[in-house]
């Protein structure tokens, strides 16, 4: 499963695995199997919301609480008759109530909807604090919705996955590869139409996704188009399928498919040399600075797609003839732009452009 982690909100579990400081999630997922010490906190999981989807451990962790904190949009039906509990919405007030909470000395049951450290925001926030103020944490996992989402949607995984929180799409779109199948989770608490609006410009407005919804912990599904994702309904996450590499015509792994394909199967393209493409790229160089002095933007667009090809055909070549690889590229230019500009990548200091 491939997972984006770019951009995503610093209290979302994906940022917490790849942070460099990770020891605030270390700290949840040690105690999850022991009981909490006194003055601490119980994360209990609800799957989706149904009774029936709670795990033996969460019935358990519930039958036992004398109150229960529910998270937000979480059910009080999930939990057993009787059951005194409040409701706790997120944000930064929602971390500072649970740390009061917990620092009880019978401490807190706070139960959230899919996993604690998957899908409640609030939690790993939590998460974070209580291992600042060394608070025991106690995890009671539950079915993730992400899970039940994948189940809900037929999502195949096994072909190569990609997930991302709508809240991170936008920020998300030089890694999506929509050659690759893509879910898009908490759209329940996102602006769906935003979402979809982003992805609008990698993908096909025409292609089929399936949006998926939860409600009292039954899951439903229904195909829309991309076009209309986001404008019929209220949806919790989006599964798009992969487009054919031929559609893929908005991102640079289309393109590097499309010149790859050039280079074996079509006579002209196959039997060029870096020799001879020498004239093309002066020209198409030429074409783009014309365009750029009669202030031609649309103009300058195409040529600079055209000048583009030129530069995919050379590496193209070269990745063919074991002389260097498109990785190869990246790095060089990446390298030497870091290297000429420490005030943006280091600690230099600049006052002026000079």
């Amino acid at each position: 499963m491939a997972i984006l982690f770019e951009q995503f909100p610093p209290v979302k579990v994906k940022h917490l695995l790849t942070s460099p400081d990770r020891s605030c999630l270390i700290h949840a997922m040690k105690a999850q199997t022991s009981q909490p010490e006194p003055g601490g906190a119980t994360l209990v999981g609800l799957g989706p919301g149904d009774p029936a989807s709670l795990t033996r451990e969460a019935e358990d962790a519930l039958s036992e609480a004398a109150e229960v904190v529910l998270g937000a949009g979480a059910p009080a039906r999930v939990l057993p008759k009787g059951t005194p509990h409040t409701s706790l919405d997120g944000g930064p007030g929602a971390v500072k109530e649970l740390v009061r909470l917990a620092r009880r000395k019978r401490g807190v049951v706070y139960a959230t909807l899919g996993h604690p450290l998957v899908d409640d925001a609030t939690a790993l926030a939590f998460c974070r604090e209580a291992h600042e103020r060394d608070l025991p944490v106690r995890v009671v996992p539950g079915l993730s919705l992400l899970d039940a989402a994948l189940l809900a949607a037929g999502a195949d995984a096994a072909g190569g996955l990609q997930v991302v929180d709508a809240s991170a799409v936008e920020a998300s779109l030089p890694l999506i590869n929509p050659q690759r199948q893509l879910l898009v989770t908490g759209l329940g608490a996102a602006d769906a139409h935003e979402a979809a609006d982003a992805l609008r410009r990698i993908y096909p407005p025409d292609v089929s996704c399936i949006a998926v919804r939860f409600e009292r912990g039954v899951a439903s599904v229904k195909e829309v188009a991309l076009s209309k994702a986001g404008r019929s309904g209220r949806m919790d996450a989006l599964c798009v399928p992969p487009v054919p590499p031929a559609d893929d015509m908005r991102t640079f792994t289309g393109l590097r498919w499309i010149v790859g394909q050039l280079r074996k199967n079509c006579p002209w393209d196959r039997q060029q040399t870096h020799e001879s493409l020498k004239g093309y790229l002066l020209e198409e160089t030429y074409e783009a600075l014309a365009k750029l002095d009669e202030g031609d933007t649309s103009g300058l667009s195409e040529e600079l797609g055209d000048l583009l090809l030129q530069v995919l055909l050379h590496v193209e070549i070269a990745v063919e003839a074991g002389e260097f690889l498109y990785e190869d590229v990246m790095e060089r230019i990446g390298t030497k732009l870091v290297r000429r500009h420490p005030h943006v990548f280091g600690g230099v200091e600049v006052e002026s452009a000079e």
